[in-house]
């Protein structure tokens, strides 16, 4: 349920539909989605790594007397929804040598530290 992006809610309207016995309770539920967090978090990151060193090989091969801590990036953003109403975005910068992205950030027009 939480690759459709439907959440607890959505999960227990879902089992509710299926006449399926309810999900976990919304404490392990936010726990579960915690890990996952974490998880993907940490790959992610490793991954990231992986693209600027395989960058940074690739700069290498092509001239090898270059400084390899500066990379030739192209960028690339979306939003979540065509217009002026969307309230997230994203934007990843792209190696030049490998297209790999070696960067991103997921950006929002709403504060929500900001509603407390």
């Amino acid at each position: 349920m939480r690759l459709l992006g439907v959440g607890f809610r959505g999960a227990a309207k879902f089992c509710g539909f299926m006449d399926l016995p309810a999900p976990v309770q919304q404490t392990t539920y936010d726990i579960i989605v915690k890990n996952i967090h974490t998880a993907a978090s940490s790959v992610c990151e490793e991954v990231l790594k992986e693209a600027i060193k395989e960058e940074r090989e690739e700069i290498r091969k092509y001239d090898p007397s270059s400084n390899d801590e500066e990379l030739t990036v192209s960028g690339d953003g979306t939003w979540r929804k065509r217009g002026f109403s969307s309230l997230f975005g994203v934007a990843a910068l792209i190696g030049h040598f490998t297209g790999k992205v070696v960067d991103f950030i997921v950006k929002s027009s709403v504060c929500s530290a900001c509603n407390y």
